[in-house]
């Protein structure tokens, strides 16, 4: 790997890696190489790059990662259709070879195996709805003007939630509540919650168990697989984020913010589909249009869920197969988060090794 070409990638300098590749030719260049070019070249809409590469064909090893690229330029173009057919020929591959190459990963990689441009409606759903039991009743929450999701197996939230329940209490100045869904609870976490759970449900902290798959990828997409019985059971919409984030602001700022929305993420372009839109902060407002995207999204993560492949992104993917679906629908309520820091900022939540910071053991 170059590791020029890695630093700059990691501070986000994707137009310089683009133009240092002018001086050395793709035969050059490894697997891990051309898929930082390729995505820097995206993100930085280095349209030329494409224009030269198409011309002048790389390696046969490269040619399916290219397609992967180049796919992107057409999705971004919103021409879907052939978006896909460019995207979907590299999954083969990507299954194959997977993502890490000498020691070098390329995370985004994974996304092509939950990504798909259609589901048809006759199409059988792979997970079931999770049943979701409530340590606390339920019209506790249902007096909250918002409710905040998280959800974590029993590793994660003994890492992560000591830092999220401290920071909510902190900043909470409203009615707003946060509800932590804990999946395949061991013994230990359910004697937390049991020991615990009424002293912070005053505060407006709340605990539920479900059951699922025991991999990473039902973890990250749970409690979109939650959602739409939640929208049905609360008289409030529901904010999903990460079990590892951290409230830096008053809770009243954002609820204030979004209080009269269908829908909020936060959405950025000249990405890989899966990409585009972040799962990590996502509103849901208790409005038709917000139960149906509930029910959109869920869907799309109970039919495309393939346990024999990676499919990290799939929550991703899912969430960005509702942004297509609403993309031109002018009665959606709709705010990218991007656009508003005020709001998008009241919640931190740090990536890769930064998480290591918020660590600390429950019990």
């Amino acid at each position: 790997m170059k590791k020029l070409w890695q630093s700059m990638f990691r501070a986000e300098q994707y137009s310089e890696i683009t133009l240092d590749a002018q001086h050395h030719s793709l035969k050059t260049l490894t697997i891990a190489d051309f898929n930082y070019l390729g995505l820097s070249a995206l993100a930085s809409q280095s349209l030329q790059w494409f224009e030269a590469v198409s011309s002048d064909p790389p390696p046969p090893e490269l040619a399916p990662y290219f397609n992967l690229y180049l796919g992107a330029t057409y999705y971004q173009m919103h021409e879907y259709d052939k978006a896909s057919e460019l995207i979907e020929s590299c999954r083969p591959i990507i299954a194959g070879k997977g993502h890490v190459f000498n020691g070098i990963g390329c995370s985004w990689l994974r996304g092509v195996n939950s990504y798909t441009q259609h589901i048809g409606t006759a199409q059988a759903t792979i997970l079931a709805t999770p049943e979701l039991i409530f340590q606390s009743p339920h019209e506790q929450i249902s007096v909250a003007k918002l409710c905040f999701l998280a959800s974590a197996d029993t590793a994660y939230f003994t890492k992560f939630s000591s830092g999220l329940i401290r920071s909510f209490l902190e900043y909470r100045n409203d009615e707003s509540a946060l509800l932590i869904c804990i999946i395949n609870p061991s013994d230990d976490a359910k004697l937390w919650v049991a020991e615990h759970k009424s002293e912070l449900a005053v505060s407006g902290v709340f605990f539920a168990h479900t059951f699922g798959p025991d991999n990473k990828t039902y973890y990250a997409s749970s409690r979109f697989l939650l959602a739409p019985q939640l929208l049905e059971l609360l008289d409030c919409g529901v904010f999903h984020i990460d079990v590892d984030t951290l409230f830096t602001a008053p809770t009243r700022t954002l609820s204030l913010g979004i209080e009269h929305l269908d829908a909020a993420f936060t959405e950025q372009d000249w990405r890989l589909p899966w990409q585009k839109c972040q799962a990590g902060k996502v509103f849901m407002g208790n409005t038709p249009a917000g139960h149906l995207m509930a029910e959109v999204i869920s869907t799309y993560c109970k039919t495309v869920y393939n346990e024999a492949l990676d499919q990290w992104f799939l929550d991703q993917n899912g969430l960005e197969y509702y942004r297509r679906t609403i993309e031109l629908d002018p009665s959606i309520n709709f705010v990218n988060l991007h656009e508003i820091p005020e709001i998008r900022d009241v919640l931190f939540s740090p990536t890769g090794s930064k998480k290591k910071a918020l660590e600390g053991k429950l019990f």
